[in-house]
């Protein structure tokens, strides 16, 4: 779904739930979810494509606990793995 909305190919709801193998209901709560996350999404109607507002990609990684602190400012998502080792998802800002 990330790559769909960065390159602005997603095509109506639809098409992106049968594209995903998910129906519509549960796209648009993963959508939800996404904007939860800090992603900023819209559809583009005009386009027929769902689109983020600002350059974002979802980035998913397992981090050391000295880099967590770093990634207090981002709002997403994190599982305690080990002692030392976090497993985070979250939207960041690309530019």
């Amino acid at each position: 779904m990330d790559q769909l909305i960065r390159i602005k190919r997603t095509g109506p709801p639809k098409v992106l739930a049968s594209r995903m193998g998910v129906s519509e209901s549960t796209l648009f709560e993963k959508i939800k979810t996404a904007r939860e996350m800090g992603a900023q999404i819209s559809y583009n109607s005009y386009r027929e494509t769902y689109e983020y507002d600002v350059p974002m990609k979802l980035t998913i990684g397992f981090f050391e606990k000295e880099e967590i602190t770093d990634l207090k400012k981002v709002r997403g998502g994190t599982c305690k793995m080990r002692k030392h080792l976090t497993f985070t998802a979250q939207y960041l800002r690309v530019s």
